[in-house]
């Protein structure tokens, strides 16, 4: 159900008992509330341990050290579920950087790095296929920087008319080999990830470059059909 925001009742986003409010590019509507499975993949696990033993560092750093956290924050933007901008505070810029970190197979820091993000695809081109299956990402500019990897996320096969999906419809499926250069086979991991491929469907991806002190380029969002 579509609504349009006022004076009185602003846009609305996330859940309230069975209902829940969000947005797309044709305006806010609520729909019912989806409880989503909770399937407890190795990657999920991953994640969370990485979360706990992580949030469990942040309390024995020095003052120090969480000040200049606090410093480094601001460089960090992130975008809420209403489209709106806003910079971490100290302890989530932590957090963020040894995300990437374990993402690129590093060593966690207890200091923050100097902001220098690598600089992200100019542009990728998907290859998805079935018979057999194959799903191949081609990306410019190739080889990477030294130092770096390209960390690929992408959604499940779905209806070849969707255009968007929201964040946690993305899944991890592969970081590449750092300086890798251009294709990148991913064919085994996603479809251990998602299953066969789906002749017709759509795959959306969001490629993203890491650097071993746990920074993030900009995110370069694609798509395919399976042919």
């Amino acid at each position: 159900m579509k609504y349009a925001p006022s004076a009185l009742i602003g846009r609305l986003s996330r859940s309230a008992g069975s209902t829940t409010a969000s947005h797309n590019r044709y305006g806010a509507y609520l729909r019912n509330r989806v409880i989503p499975t909770n399937p407890a993949t190795a990657r999920q696990t991953d994640v969370r341990t990485n979360l706990a033993t992580q949030s469990s560092r942040w309390r024995t750093l020095t003052a120090a050290q969480r000040s200049a956290w606090a410093a480094f924050a601001p460089n960090l933007t992130r975008t809420d579920t209403l489209g709106q901008s806003y910079t971490l505070n100290g302890q989530t810029a932590f957090l963020s950087v040894q995300r990437n970190i374990n993402t690129y197979g590093g060593t966690p820091s207890s200091d923050p790095p100097a902001y220098t993000p690598p600089a992200g695809l100019t542009s990728a081109t998907v290859t998805a296929t079935t018979g057999p299956d194959l799903v191949s990402v081609a990306y410019a500019g190739t080889p990477l920087a030294a130092g770096t990897k390209l960390a690929v996320f992408a959604t499940r096969p779905v209806s070849a008319g969707i255009n968007f999906q929201p964040n946690g419809a993305y899944k991890l499926v592969k970081v590449g080999a750092a300086a890798g250069a251009s294709p990148l086979n991913v064919t085994a991991e996603y479809t251990a990830l998602f299953g066969a491929l789906v002749p017709d469907a759509k795959i959306l991806f969001k490629l993203v470059v890491l650097s071993q002190e746990g920074l993030a380029s900009q995110t370069l969002q694609t798509s395919a059909i399976i042919a």
